[in-house]
């Protein structure tokens, strides 16, 4: 079945969230555990890759942690290519998998509000990942590591890469 469980217990959430909350990302994931024991909701795999957000106006980074127990089962989703013209990660498709759960789960979050508004999306940018810029640490962090911290930036709609356009 393509049916996925939008909670699970290696629940991904952004620092900002647990800097909100004024807890450490291991205390926030076990708040989170012990609020929300049950699944909150249940999406098919279809319906939680997509995730509208608004265009920005000036270019907005966010951090995103996606923590997972068996890098080798537990696959991102996220395709990027890397943009000859800037040498940008440019996030092309989000696919089943943990990324598109952490989307689910900033999709909870009322319209408009700016947690909502991280999720990770066609044309966004990949930074860092766990504080490496090298394309070649970068891939081997997505691929092996079991915490993952991504910076993201959002460039507005005349900074976007023309790979973000291309279908």
């Amino acid at each position: 079945s393509s049916a996925r469980w939008c909670w699970q217990p290696r629940l991904c959430v952004t620092m900002a969230a647990a800097a909100a909350a004024e807890r450490s990302p291991d205390e926030w994931f076990e708040y989170l555990q012990e609020q929300h024991s049950k699944p909150i909701e249940l999406l098919t795999a279809r319906n939680t890759v997509s995730a509208p957000v608004d265009d920005v106006e000036q270019a907005m980074e966010f951090l995103v942690v996606i923590r997972r127990t068996n890098p080798a089962l537990e696959k991102f989703g996220i395709i990027y290519k890397v943009d000859s013209a800037t040498q940008s990660r440019v996030v092309l498709t989000i696919k089943e998998g943990l990324c598109d759960l952490y989307n689910c789960q900033m999709r909870l979050h009322p319209p408009g509000s700016s947690l909502r508004e991280r999720q990770v999306v066609r044309g966004d940018e990949i930074l860092l990942v766990n504080g490496c810029r090298d394309h070649d640490q970068i891939k081997d962090c997505l691929l092996r590591s079991n915490d993952v911290f991504l910076r993201i930036r959002r460039p507005p709609p005349h900074e976007r890469s023309s790979l973000a356009a291309l279908e």
